[in-house]
């Protein structure tokens, strides 16, 4: 069984929305202006009193367990992540940020940004559990944040209506510093600047030589692995 048939058993509408309570919440999600959209924001605060069912999100974690294989700290996901990081140091033109008027012209000296993998926060938590470094990491992330169930019931009502969107992590260049940014994005949402909406809460950095990636890819593993 897929990851996404287990997931589809254990998160469920909430009953105090009706079915087109629920679309219209959806579309004012999908509306949102990303690079503004903050846990402080209506459409985010609307979820907060949604029930989850720990019970069956608890029987869905351990069945995810069962499809996941953790080797030497790390999960195939992040595993392949680390194999195969990012390289956002192509010299190519891909136009101006609309909050700094700069070029992201992929010389490290920029903003450029990209998504590098799905991060559900079922599917975390099941590789955390088994020992994922990176997974937990970003779990807790979350959590410091005070963010995890209200990305859980984003992904509750996303599910719901057929959507398969899931919250992401991102990865930036960092200006002109030899580092890169790395935040979670809320489910669905994609925001592409880490001193913007959901970056400002829950991003973190890695010191990288160059933007291949091929430090930054080291160091988190080091220091994961410490």
């Amino acid at each position: 069984m897929t990851s996404a048939i287990i997931i589809n058993t254990c998160l469920h509408k909430p009953e105090a929305l009706s079915v087109e309570e629920l679309r219209q919440w959806y579309e004012e999600y999908t509306a949102a202006i990303t690079h503004t959209l903050v846990p402080e924001s209506t459409i985010v605060r609307e979820v907060h009193d949604d029930e989850l069912n720990e019970v069956t999100i608890e029987a869905c974690i351990l069945e995810l367990q069962q499809g996941v294989c953790v080797r030497d700290g790390f999960c195939k996901d992040c595993q392949d992540l680390f194999d195969d990081w990012p390289d956002l140091g192509d010299p190519e033109t891909t136009g101006t940020h609309h909050s700094t008027d700069r070029y992201c012209i992929g010389t490290g000296a920029d903003w450029k940004h990209t998504v590098a993998r799905d991060c559900h926060t079922l599917v975390l938590e099941a590789s955390s559990r088994l020992g994922c470094k990176m997974c937990a990491f970003l779990l807790q992330a979350m959590k410091d944040c005070e963010l995890l169930y209200t990305f859980r019931r984003i992904e509750a009502r996303l599910k719901y209506l057929g959507a398969k969107d899931t919250a992401s992590l991102s990865i930036q260049n960092w200006g002109e510093n030899s580092s890169q940014l790395l935040w979670v994005n809320f489910p669905g949402k994609i925001n592409d600047h880490c001193n913007e909406g959901i970056a400002s809460y829950i991003k973190f950095y890695s010191n990288a030589l160059d933007p291949s990636g091929e430090y930054c890819a080291d160091r988190i593993y080091k220091f994961l692995t410490q």
